[in-house]
């Protein structure tokens, strides 16, 4: 970092603090950290700096001549300044800490900014993509490679149910017994009902959520209203049926340290960060990418299918897996008629492109269930465009809020829980960690309850 940055950035940090001994404390560290980074870029020490006392823990980060260090504590003082943070002793805690890393996989300066630029454009081709930032189209395919084969990266496309004439429903309920909850999974696992997405249970193995995608006829939504009747008098002691509406996907690198291959996420500072700076500069916030739920559209079976692979992996293109995959439910297209199809469908928004990928060292999406007034959502919604990863579904009641964190950093579930509650119109939130999905994968099989010439859903109640 330039020096006249980095004083600018501190600066600002120590003209938000009130005076304590804590401040002044502060101020011994900074100081040397302007040393250090004056020293690292070459420029001329005064007298007076050459014999500047060295705060006690400065040690802990920088070393002579450890730039990687230098970075990392750079990065931290960007983010701190950037979220206004105040609290001096918060401060000096988050710049002395060590944060984990587990794996020894890390992301390059590079692979974040390919990330962010697919993030932002997500069907561009590597040609594009190489040209904007820069680099050779050898490079980006090597980075590219390194981030499917080790953080699941994909660029895969989300479907939009109302296009296809089905209504989405999420319901989260809390079993009678741990024994109930057995006896559940096995009902699923065996039924393999045809319009149900997932099965979910949080760590405790009592609460847990049903995905479905319902036929948007008389028929489909009443044989879905009764199977959630028999499912709560057999099985559940709680349950709320909720109904998606749209959806928001964002990814941020805020946080992130290439340096080190760690995320800046302590609590206190990610919490009451997100906090201030989502509500004081929402509007410089990075565009999510949303997605509003629409009117249905003339389809066959190929267009749904193609929807649901899209879902799976929508590039690379995959032709030849794909071809496979219709060839199952009957249907010979050449690559031509499926490029062209996708691109109709795309055009149609039948599916919005979107690109995903697995943070290292991260575990399984945590959910946050998000009741609320639709003046509350209009915050809450901007709260996952500050974190690593999130997929957002609105619903009719507020939103589901899906995030990844690192494994280190378990706090930050109950620092984001605390942050949210405390707006007005939120009216309750429920937590589902380490969510494993243990249910439906017959979702593809849906496609042949299809049927074309009437434009409608053959209807079974097994299906549901």
């Amino acid at each position: 970092m330039e020096q006249k940055e980095l004083e600018t950035i501190l600066d600002r940090i120590l003209t938000r603090i009130p005076s304590s001994a804590k401040k002044a404390d502060l101020e011994h560290f900074l100081a040397n950290v302007k040393l250090i980074n004056k020293r690292m870029t070459g420029q001329q020490l005064t007298e007076k700096e050459t014999t500047y006392q060295d705060h006690p823990l400065i040690s802990h980060w920088v070393g002579t001549g450890d730039k990687a260090a230098l970075e990392t504590l750079e990065s931290r003082l960007a983010l701190i300044d950037r979220y206004e943070i105040s609290d001096p002793q918060r401060i000096m805690d988050s710049l002395t800490c060590t944060f984990e890393d587990y794996s020894t996989l890390k992301l390059t300066p590079r692979m974040v900014k390919i990330l962010n630029e697919y993030y932002q454009n997500p069907l561009a081709s590597k040609s594009q993509i190489a040209t904007t930032l820069g680099i050779s189209f050898r490079s980006l395919s090597k980075d590219i490679t390194s981030l499917r084969t080790y953080f699941s990266f994909r660029i895969a496309g989300l479907e939009d149910p109302q296009k296809f004439k089905l209504t989405q429903f999420i319901v989260h309920f809390r079993t009678k017994s741990l024994n109930h909850s057995e006896s559940l999974s096995e009902l699923f696992r065996t039924r393999r009902p045809r319009f149900l997405r997932t099965l979910s249970f949080d760590e405790d193995y009592r609460r847990g959520y049903l995905g479905y995608q319902i036929p948007d006829q008389p028929k489909g939504l009443k044989f879905f209203h009764k199977r959630i009747e028999m499912l709560q008098n057999e099985f559940f002691d709680t349950c709320q049926i909720l109904k998606g509406i749209g959806a928001q996907v964002s990814m941020s690198f805020d946080a992130y340290e290439p340096s080190s291959g760690s995320w800046l996420l302590d609590p206190n500072i990610v919490s009451e960060g997100i906090l201030y700076f989502t509500k004081r500069h929402g509007d410089l916030l990075p565009e999510p990418l949303e997605f509003k739920f629409e009117s249905p559209l003339q389809f066959d079976q190929v267009d749904y299918l193609l929807a649901l692979l899209a879902g799976i992996i929508l590039r690379p293109s995959n032709f030849e897996w794909k071809q496979d995959m219709l060839k199952q439910f009957g249907f010979k297209l050449s690559k031509k008629t499926i490029w062209a199809r996708e691109q109709r469908l795309l055009k149609e928004k039948a599916f919005f492109p979107y690109a995903y990928f697995v943070a290292p060292s991260f575990e399984e999406f945590i959910i946050l269930s998000v009741q609320c007034s639709p003046e509350a959502l209009n915050f809450v919604k901007l709260i996952p465009t500050l974190l690593p990863y999130a997929f957002v579904l609105f619903t009719d009641v507020g939103c589901e809020i899906s995030f990844q964190r690192p494994i280190w950093c378990s706090s930050i579930t109950q620092q984001l829980v605390r942050v949210i509650s405390r707006e007005k119109g939120v009216e309750n939130i429920e937590v589902l960690r380490k969510a494993e999905n243990i249910g439906s994968h017959a979702f593809l099989d849906a496609t042949t309850r299809w049927q074309e010439s009437r434009q409608q859903w053959k209807v079974v109640e097994d299906d549901i």
